[in-house]
């Protein structure tokens, strides 16, 4: 009888261009990368040192951006309010560089990258412990793949009978114990400024914002920000943390999307998979009786009881 093959980083689909940038581009240039592909980073590759330093993301623009309507300076018409303006007047006068971004990271958000043929299960351990993809290098030093949360989502999802949820998928949100976390949130009044510095300050890509009885109304990404500015100008530093939620909707068609992606604690653990599948993103959030929000379960949550529940 053959041996089950054993996945590896190949059996992934992949079917985007990779995109890359050099590390002597400015800001809002690889700010302009994301927004023309629609992509939530980009490799940025050192031309001096013949290697890829890191990823440029939409949280490395939004700690720029949040410096930017902060900390005007005096050089710096205080008319500009449209955010777009304002960071392209601002990185003319004080430029910054790509590599100069990624030199202020701790050395643990450097490029970390696996070989072809890598084992699926050493990557979802390296997401496990907090990487948001992994790229995929040959021996030649080019990109030939970059795994992504939402691709390993709908890998788990469409593997679910065979593959690591085999023995867990069943098991519900409380009987695997996710969700226990305090949530983020924010008020649905309160400045979109402050809900971006909030989660930079937190270190999340997302949040809840909620009413004024503490009920959820919708989420908040950093991916919103990155979706607004791409649109017409609007007053960053004047609109609401739901303002913003809902510019951001309007632009890219998500509008019928569910405000919030939730879950309970009775939902297994394949179906909050398959909706993290479904929407494409990285984090789901429980909801209690009123519809608050009680615990929040992210991608590297499923995977660590995953891996673990193959170990034990």
């Amino acid at each position: 009888m053959a041996t089950p093959h054993a996945p590896t980083v190949d059996d992934l689909p992949f079917d985007r261009e990779i995109i890359t940038i050099d590390a002597q581009a400015s800001v809002v240039e690889g700010f302009k990368v994301l927004v023309k592909n629609k992509i939530l980073s980009v490799p940025v590759y050192d031309a001096d040192k013949k290697t890829f330093i890191g990823f440029f993301d939409v949280s490395d623009f939004a700690t720029f951006a949040v410096d930017v309507v902060e900390n005007q300076r005096e050089d710096v018409p205080m008319e500009f309010c449209d955010l777009q303006e304002l960071v392209r007047v601002v990185s003319t006068i004080h430029p910054k560089k790509l590599g100069d971004v990624l030199g202020e990271k701790p050395a643990d958000k450097g490029f970390q990258s696996v070989a072809p043929g890598t084992s699926l299960e050493e990557v979802l351990r390296l997401l496990s412990d907090g990487l948001h993809r992994v790229p995929v290098v040959n021996d030649k030093g080019k990109i030939v793949k970059i795994v992504s949360q939402s691709a390993v989502t709908k890998f788990l999802e469409q593997h679910a009978s065979s593959g690591l949820l085999k023995t867990c998928g069943s098991k519900t949100v409380a009987e695997s114990d996710l969700g226990r976390q305090d949530v983020v949130t924010i008020s649905q009044n309160d400045p979109a400024i402050g809900a971006i510095k909030l989660l930079l300050e937190k270190e999340i890509s997302g949040c809840v914002v909620v009413d004024e009885e503490g009920v959820a109304v919708t989420s908040l990404s950093l991916s919103d920000l990155r979706t607004a500015v791409s649109g017409p100008p609007f007053k960053f530093n004047n609109i609401t943390a739901l303002e913003l939620v809902q510019h951001s909707r309007s632009l890219d068609g998500a509008c019928e999307r569910p405000a919030i992606v939730q879950v309970h604690r009775d939902t297994t653990l394949r179906q909050v998979v398959g909706r993290l599948a479904a929407t494409g993103l990285h984090r789901v959030y429980v909801l209690d009786a009123e519809s608050k929000p009680a615990g929040v379960i992210s991608l590297k949550d499923v995977l660590k009881h995953a891996l673990q529940t193959t170990t034990d």
